[in-house]
């Protein structure tokens, strides 16, 4: 499926037929002129279905399918038959997505995990959707930024910046990852929690009821620091 989707994908951009898979069913060769990833990526931000009810979902939490299909000229049928593929996908995250409310649910902190690292990967600038142009705080940021290794994919300011939105999203929808992750499930110290500990409680405050606080906090720890997904 996925191959037969990338063939597609390819040959829409080029103009051509594009056989990624070749004769032996099992080599998966791309053309030469095939496009730079800048040009696929923004031909996925157009035309990925799975990309745009990702964040149909972050963004409108209240809509359902049909509100989906309608926003997108689609049939509820094509729209059903296409996403539920989408299941075998994500059986490994341990979250399930319910197609006709498109509701994902499941455990809060590995669909935060999957949403950061696939729209980091395709869509990094999902912060140009409306429901995200309050950014965090810069100072936030910037202390959050200045724990990390400079060299440390993570450590980037715009990949902190992406994941705090999908959290503070999730949380406005009004989701919230179980309270049993500690200190001791991730290596932390003391004095990287410290950096910015008070201003990254008073900032989720903001949208986190009191007594989940310590939780959206340890959530995002596990997370940034990681990478890993809490299972």
């Amino acid at each position: 499926m996925i191959i037969t989707e990338l063939e597609t994908d390819l040959s829409n951009i080029l103009g051509k037929v594009i056989p990624i898979l070749q004769d032996d069913k099992e080599t998966l060769l791309l053309p030469a002129d095939s496009p730079n990833d800048s040009v696929y990526r923004q031909f996925l931000l157009e035309n990925s279905l799975i990309i745009r009810v990702f964040s149909f979902i972050l963004t409108c939490p209240e809509s359902n399918l049909d509100d989906f299909c309608q926003k997108n000229f689609l049939s509820r049928a094509t729209a059903f038959r296409r996403l539920s593929n989408l299941q075998e996908l994500l059986a490994p995250y341990r979250f399930k997505l319910n197609i006709s409310q498109l509701k994902l649910t499941g455990n809060e902190l590995a669909i935060r995990h999957f949403l950061g690292t696939l729209f980091w990967s395709i869509k990094p600038d999902l912060k140009t959707n409306p429901s995200l142009k309050d950014l965090p705080p810069a100072q936030l940021i910037d202390s959050i930024v200045d724990t990390f290794d400079e060299h440390m994919a993570y450590g980037t300011r715009n990949q902190i910046v992406l994941f705090l939105q999908i959290a503070e999203l999730r949380r406005k929808a009004g989701y919230y990852p179980k309270s049993d992750l500690t200190p001791d499930d991730f290596p932390l110290c003391d004095e990287v929690r410290r950096a910015h500990h008070l201003e990254f409680t008073t900032y989720l405050a903001r949208t986190t009821p009191a007594d989940l606080v310590a939780a959206e906090e340890l959530a995002f720890y596990f997370q940034m620091y990681t990478g890993a997904i809490y299972t």
